[in-house]
């Protein structure tokens, strides 16, 4: 079953689980579930848990290409690399952004996600739907891939920050 959280959070027990299947099953097993995760979402028939996993992972993918940038527009305005970094995790703010802050700052020891489960996750996205749809999606999947081609496929996601 898919989750998200990472590392940590399947850790530290706060990991969300993305089910799919048999609902009145999926109810069944749901207290055992609660027990390693803070939440379980359903998502419809089987397989929906891991489409709406890829949906996640090409959006926060999109969201981490757009933090890289705009840290290299700040930099190039000389704005202060710090204040910068804690003003965006304000506004727009959000989990993404402070994952995104947290890595540009300090590369995360172990990876949350590697440049090259993104680039698989993104790929798989792009099967479903024409990519001239989802031009941000696929313009994030050849960023990642030229980090995997030049060596960077074990590196973690927020690498594409830097």
């Amino acid at each position: 079953m898919p989750m998200t959280g990472s590392r940590a959070g399947a850790e530290s027990g706060t990991m969300v689980l993305l089910a799919g299947g048999d609902a009145e099953k999926l109810n069944e097993v749901k207290p055992h579930l609660e027990k390693i995760a803070s939440q379980v979402k359903y998502f419809g028939p089987a397989g929906h848990g891991m489409r709406m996993k890829l949906v996640l992972n090409c959006l926060q993918a999109v969201h981490l290409a757009g933090f890289g940038e705009a840290m290299r527009l700040a930099k190039s305005l000389g704005l202060d690399e710090k204040e910068t970094g804690e003003m965006l995790c304000e506004k727009p703010g959000g989990a993404t952004t402070q994952l995104a802050w947290r890595d540009y700052q300090k590369h995360p020891e172990p990876i949350n996600f590697a440049v090259e489960l993104i680039a698989k996750d993104e790929t798989y996205a792009l099967k479903n739907i024409d990519p001239s749809q989802t031009p941000l999606i696929a313009t994030t999947l050849d960023s990642y891939k030229s980090y995997r081609r030049i060596g960077h496929a074990h590196d973690d996601w927020t690498f594409v920050t830097r």
